[in-house]
């Protein structure tokens, strides 16, 4: 069995575990999106935005037990009426936010129609900070690729920064990160990199945040080690690019909310976060 699906299996029997009275599919699929999501979260902070979205989150991905629009909606959705008490990857009074926010690069012709999608995009006058979440994708091969239209069309200052030199690597070199979706990243980053173009902002400081799962066994997985290494080694690479680029794990997340004194809750919700997704395999 790969750990791609131990993992899974190990999820699915937490869920299993919590919710006795649920009925799983045998791919670990709930029945409905509700069924998901974690108590504190209320199906008004996210439905409409992922039905928004263009990956049909809510009737797909959504409701598997080891979905990361899911992880990140049972994260973040508590903060929606209080987004100013929100710390997230060294920033805080985080602005209010969306899920699944579309993000378009810019492109001309067919590649323009499927923009890049944010799991959650917080933004102000002065910043936007974007989420990627994952949990178990990383596990599996990662497709990574673009369209011509990345190198034919970008023509402004995204091509100069280390976003648009790595996109090049992957494009013209031999493949390098087997764990990383850099293809993935680097969309969002031109995306990211084109709102303020697209909303009539004058230049705003901005941070792609790279937020994954790992199991509490992670330094026992030769894929997990993998994967932190090829972060790293990608976080090296797009220093001083923009956006800035910042990953870290969904528990040192929880670890630094647990340190935190308000709102009065998150403690609470801490608990519910470690006690669904904190697992071995």
């Amino acid at each position: 069995m790969t750990t791609y699906q131990q993992a899974i299996d190990a999820l699915n029997a937490r869920y299993a575990d919590l919710s006795p009275r649920a009925k799983l599919t045998s791919g670990g699929r709930v029945p409905h999106f509700m069924d998901n999501v974690l108590p504190g979260v209320r199906q008004e902070d996210f439905e409409t935005e992922l039905k928004q979205g263009d990956g049909h989150e809510l009737e797909d991905h959504f409701l598997a037990v080891h979905s990361s629009s899911a992880l990140c909606v049972n994260a973040f959705a508590p903060f929606k009426t209080c987004p100013q008490l929100l710390a997230l990857a060294g920033e805080t009074g985080i602005p209010p936010f969306i899920f699944e926010r579309k993000c378009p690069v810019g492109l001309n012709g067919r590649s323009n129609h499927h923009p890049p999608n944010l799991d959650l995009l917080a933004e102000d006058p002065s910043r936007i900070i974007a989420v990627e979440s994952k949990c178990t994708e990383y596990l599996k091969p990662p497709k990574a690729d673009f369209a011509a239209a990345y190198k034919q069309d970008i023509r402004d200052a995204r091509r100069e920064g280390p976003w648009f030199r790595e996109m090049l690597e992957c494009m013209e070199g031999p493949r390098t990160f087997r764990h990383l979706n850099v293809a993935q990243l680097i969309k969002h980053a031109f995306g990211i990199a084109n709102i303020d173009r697209l909303e009539g902002f004058g230049p705003r400081a901005a941070k792609l945040v790279y937020l994954y799962w790992e199991p509490t066994n992670a330094t026992d997985i030769d894929e997990c080690l993998a994967h932190r290494s090829e972060v790293d080694k990608f976080s090296r690479r797009i220093a001083g690019g923009f956006p800035g680029f910042v990953a870290m794990t969904y528990r040192e997340l929880w670890d630094r909310w647990d340190k935190l004194t308000e709102p009065d809750w998150l403690r609470a919700h801490v608990s519910n976060l470690r006690a669904r997704y904190e697992v071995s395999i």
